[in-house]
């Protein structure tokens, strides 16, 4: 307000008000000057409204003994004049007359925020101001009190499941401090900010299901009474991990190196006899007759394997947001590596013999992959996510044999090589809640199939030429790689991922 428009309203209100109130006034004389209104002794004329006692409306005055509001521009920023306390402001620019103290209702600038934040009902933030639905006192409520039910613990963590306060209280407080509410589905809650981590590591716990080619190893009895195969193997459940790094190249752009391996599944499988145990060398007894002394009327035969997997990639990355951010999604392009090995190895106690055939059997996979994944953000915390990618792949496979024979008395090598192409698909489900701003826990369930590799069982050679045992009907045998064969590898997944 202008200068000459409030010295104009002071000279109307003294013509104009009646001499009863004019009587209340204290006033003093100037030596050179009309008689004006004197300030309360000692007060501060640019007091701040919350610190000044109540004021009446303008065109109102003050009660006897204080002064009237500073007119013109506060220092802090609004207009004394326009702003009330505890009276009413009047209609225009010149109130009606004085308002009764204590009544009317306070009328803030806008830009002044209230003293109660965030919720209707809640005026004031003192030790009880309370956490519920309905009083909400914004960031640091209840920092210096205990609230009643439904409200706070130790120093403003809000209560609830756990009494660590995961559903919530208010906007930045308890368990969800720094983050919001953990269950907010609110743009405010934070559902769009970017789904990303800088580092990432995973416990494994998968379990082992190999397809091979269902070898038969031994036979009891006569030829079609098979005891003893491949398919009878178990393999025990072995831990991993996956560990990735992510790194933003440009705007919309990231790179990702991955790593998922180090589990080592083993089992094996025996069968007992009574000079009865016949093997695949013989055609189980066949030819020759009764079989080989090193493997045929045996007392003991035993088959054993083991895999282990371990795969490298590099990705580049294009997330992606829908518009009310609840999906979001990511697509990628990249290198990878896999590496599959599987040895087995298989016993026989022979009636006047033994044998010990060792196969390893060993898997490059070269290639390109894409993929993808799809996120629903159930809050800024929590995210439901499942993602896929396959690739196709040159396969470099290879498989060493040693057959010892009569416990070293002869021992055959044999190596072979075989190229093929062959396909990696891995998917699974993944959840993660945001523990704090910068960690996050994640557990899900995950699946990588692998096709058209060697395995060890696989590439047993029982094929025999002339000879009176084994050692000479076994030499210049030709070999081979048998490559068809796959496995899956499947189960749980829990870690943390991390952002700086």
């Amino acid at each position: 307000m202008r200068p000459t428009r409030l010295w104009t309203a002071l000279l109307l209100s003294g013509m104009l008000l009646p001499s009863a109130a004019m009587a209340q006034k204290s006033t003093y004389t100037a030596p050179n000057g009309p008689t004006e209104m004197a300030p309360p002794a000692g007060s501060n004329p640019y007091q701040r409204p919350a610190d000044h006692p109540a004021v009446m409306g303008m065109g109102g005055m003050m009660p006897p003994g204080q002064g009237m509001m500073p007119q013109g521009p506060s220092p802090y920023g609004y207009d004394a004049m326009q702003v009330g306390y505890a009276g009413q402001m009047g209609p225009g620019p010149m109130g009606p007359g004085p308002a009764p103290m204590g009544q009317g209702q306070m009328m803030m600038d806008p830009s002044v925020a209230p003293a109660g934040y965030g919720a209707p009902g809640c005026a004031t933030c003192g030790p009880d101001c309370g956490c519920g639905p309905n009083c909400g006192c914004g960031p640091g409520a209840c920092a210096g009190g205990n609230c009643a039910a439904g409200g706070c613990l130790n120093g403003g963590c809000c209560s609830g499941l756990l009494g660590f306060g995961l559903l919530g209280c208010e906007q930045y407080c308890g368990f969800g401090r720094g983050i919001g509410n953990p269950w907010d589905m609110s743009a405010y809650g934070g559902i769009c900010s970017p789904r990303r981590f800088d580092v990432l590591v995973e416990a494994t716990i998968f379990s082992l299901e190999s397809n091979t080619r269902g070898l038969d190893f031994t036979s009891q009895g006569g030829a079609n009474n098979f005891v003893l195969g491949a398919d009878d193997i178990d393999y025990s459940h072995q831990g991993g991990v996956r560990i990735s790094a992510m790194r933003t190249l440009t705007p919309g752009t990231e790179l990702e190196f991955s790593f998922l391996g180090t589990g080592n599944w083993s089992g094996s499988a025996g069968v007992n006899g009574n000079a009865d145990l016949f093997s695949p060398f013989s055609d189980f007894g066949i030819d020759p007759v009764d079989g080989w002394a090193e493997t045929d009327e045996s007392d003991f035969h035993q088959l054993g394997s083991s895999n282990s997997f371990n795969s490298f990639e590099l990705n580049l990355r294009r997330p992606w947001t829908s518009a009310n951010c609840w999906w979001q999604g990511a697509w990628w392009a990249g290198l990878r590596y896999v590496r599959v090995d599987d040895d087995a190895i298989l016993v026989n106690q022979g009636g006047d013999g033994s044998l010990n055939y060792g196969v390893g059997a060993n898997n490059d996979l070269w290639g390109a992959q894409l993929g993808g994944d799809l996120a629903l953000r159930m809050t800024q915390r929590l995210t439901l996510s499942g993602f896929a990618e396959v690739g196709v792949y040159g396969n470099r496979a290879s498989q060493e044999s040693v057959l010892d024979l009569n416990n070293g008395a002869a021992i055959i090598r044999e190596e072979a090589v075989s190229r093929r192409g062959s396909m990696v698909t891995e998917g699974g489900l993944v959840g993660t809640f945001q523990v704090t701003p910068k960690i996050a826990f994640r557990a899900g369930y995950q699946v990588v199939f692998i096709d058209g590799i060697a395995l060890g069982s696989d590439n047993f050679n029982f094929d025999t030429g002339l000879g009176a045992n084994l050692p000479a009907a076994l030499a210049g045998r030709s070999t081979g790689v048998a490559d068809n064969g796959s496995v899956l590898y499947h189960g749980a997944t829990a870690g943390f991922d991390w952002r700086w």
